[in-house]
């Protein structure tokens, strides 16, 4: 059996959650790699995207920029699953900075929204 990267979603992340997360159009998660290497991922939707370079340049910052930006068409559970296992499989993986602290320290890009902290949630993607 082949293994996969893990997607993991933040602490307390429920159906509520999933049901914000695709409204929103936005969810930091951490991913790691079958190496056990852990990469900050945001993933965000192109509407998502656009209202956050927006508010940035309102706010005097002429850029919009995350760590581990990936920008998928809707921001579900499904496309983040096929997105992650899709870059793994390209080797894009090589091209994130991986987190040396454990996913219970990682802190998640603070939005005009909330920080989040991170938490061990769901299996392997496929």
């Amino acid at each position: 059996m082949m293994a996969y990267p893990k997607v993991i979603f933040p602490s307390g992340f429920d159906e509520r959650a999933i049901v914000e997360m695709e409204a929103k159009g936005w969810i930091s998660v951490v991913v790691e790699d079958v190496d056990g290497a852990r990469y900050p991922i945001y993933f965000s939707d192109p509407i998502r995207l656009q209202q956050d370079l927006a508010a940035a340049v309102e706010q005097g910052t002429p850029w919009f920029a995350e760590p581990g930006l990936v920008i998928i068409p809707s921001v579900t559970i499904e496309a983040i699953g096929r997105t992650v296992v899709g870059l793994w499989r390209q080797g894009f993986s090589i091209r994130f900075v991986p987190s040396t602290r454990s996913s219970a320290e990682v802190e998640f890009p603070q939005q005009p929204r909330r920080l989040m902290r991170g938490s061990r949630l769901t299996g392997a993607c496929s």
